[in-house]
Formats: structure tokens, C-alpha cells, sequence
């Protein structure tokens, strides 16, 4: 008994200097974000895709924000994962109601048999960019993007070390119970993990050109379940 406490005891000192460790370093990150070249406007051609299987219950809160972007010139690429799916008929539906000059709605026709049917929605949009584009962004039919979501997530690309942009995910919970609460703080601890190990989240994230025409991004893609972690 003894000896289970004093493990216990030290995995949770463990634990607990790796999150001091890690919320300091996501501190001065925040600190550094307003730099000297945070005024300069980075908006170079974009292009957003959004896959969806599945008519998520967030989705018109999603197509909200992202056919209203504070951004002059991007475009939209919807990848439906099939013909039935209900989500294309709520798509349609929306854009009839919301025109959008430069949103493109297709079918998944990517067979997929090493990787996730994101991924080969991603790989197959990303295929028919036009070679005008700087830019490659994707995110998830659950995030809610604000008005400038695509301004801030692309900005760090002005950088041309810098080749990937990531969002990181923030669970806002509406009803308090004990499942929304216990997701709440548990996302705000993976949070600063991900922040301190430089993992990128596939629900939200941009690429640069140099990054998404290299032939082995989408061929990793295409052997992959996942797009992130």
C-alpha cells in the first residue's frame, strides 16, 4: 500500500510539473502573438474545404460564419461523402437561400481503401485547386468560425519558415451537466499540450502552397484515418 501511494504520488508530481511547464510556455506564445508585424494585412488567395458526412446539428451555424469571412478573396470547396448523404440536400438548400459566388458543392468520388473519408475529401479538393491559390484551409462542420477566423488562422503563414496554421479546439459548454463540464476541463487541459508540443488540429488548420502541392502531403494523406495529432 505503501509503495502504490508513493507512486501515485509521484506520477502526480510528474504530471503536475508537466503542466506548469507546459501552461508557461503557452504563455509566452500568447505573448508573442501581437509582434511587430501583427498590423500588416497577410491576405493572400484562398481556398477552405469543408467535408461533411452527416448532417451535423452545427453545421448552418458553420456555413454562417464561413460564407461571411472578412477575406477578399477565398472560395469554398464542399465535399460531401456521397450522393444520399443528408447533408447535401441541407447544403443545397442553405445556398439557395444564401448564394455564394465562389462556394463549389461535390460528391466524394475518391475510393478510399488506406485512409479516412476526410482524407480523401481533402485529397480530392485539394487536387482540383487552381493554381492561383497560396492558401489551403479545412475545418470541421462542428467549429463555429468567427468573422475573422480566416484572417487570424492564415496570418502566421506570412512567414515563409512557416508552412501550417493551426486552430486549436474550445468546447463552450451551453447546459451545465456533468458530461459538458468534464469535456470543458478536459479540453482545457489537452489544450495547452497541444499548444506546447506543436500539435496541430485538423478541425481547424491552413497550409501553404509550398505544403499542399508537395506530392507527399497527399500521399500521406491518402494513407492516413486521420488528418491531425
Amino acid at each position: 500500500m505503501y509503495l502504490l501511494a508513493t507512486l501515485c504520488s509521484l506520477c502526480l508530481i510528474i504530471f503536475g510539473s508537466l503542466y506548469l511547464y507546459w501552461g508557461a510556455h503557452a504563455a509566452r506564445l500568447y505573448r508573442g502573438v501581437l509582434d511587430p508585424q501583427s498590423g500588416e494585412c497577410y491576405t493572400p488567395v484562398a481556398t477552405v474545404i469543408l467535408p461533411l458526412r452527416g448532417n451535423d446539428p452545427f453545421l448552418v451555424h458553420c456555413l454562417d460564419g464561413l460564407l461571411n469571412q472578412d477575406y477578399p478573396d477565398y472560395r469554398v470547396k464542399i465535399v460531401v461523402d456521397h450522393v444520399s448523404d443528408p447533408a447535401l440536400g441541407f447544403v443545397r438548400q442553405y445556398l439557395r437561400r444564401n448564394p455564394h459566388p465562389n462556394c463549389e458543392v461535390t460528391i466524394r468520388d475518391q475510393q478510399v481503401s488506406g485512409c479516412g473519408l476526410k482524407n480523401a475529401s481533402l485529397v480530392q479538393a485539394i487536387q482540383s485547386v487552381t493554381a492561383d491559390v497560396e492558401v489551403v484551409a479545412w475545418l470541421d462542420a462542428d467549429v463555429l468560425p468567427h468573422r475573422h477566423w480566416l484572417r487570424d488562422l492564415v496570418s502566421p503563414l506570412r512567414d515563409a519558415e512557416v508552412g501550417v496554421a493551426s486552430g486549436v479546439r474550445w468546447y463552450a459548454p451551453q447546459a451545465t451537466n456533468a458530461g459538458t463540464l468534464v469535456r470543458h476541463a478536459w479540453n482545457a487541459a489537452a489544450v495547452l499540450q497541444m499548444l506546447s508540443m506543436g500539435i496541430a488540429w485538423g478541425g481547424s488548420i491552413a497550409l501553404s502552397r509550398a505544403v499542399f502541392q508537395d506530392p507527399r502531403f497527399s500521399d500521406t494523406l491518402s494513407k492516413m484515418m486521420w488528418d491531425d495529432s
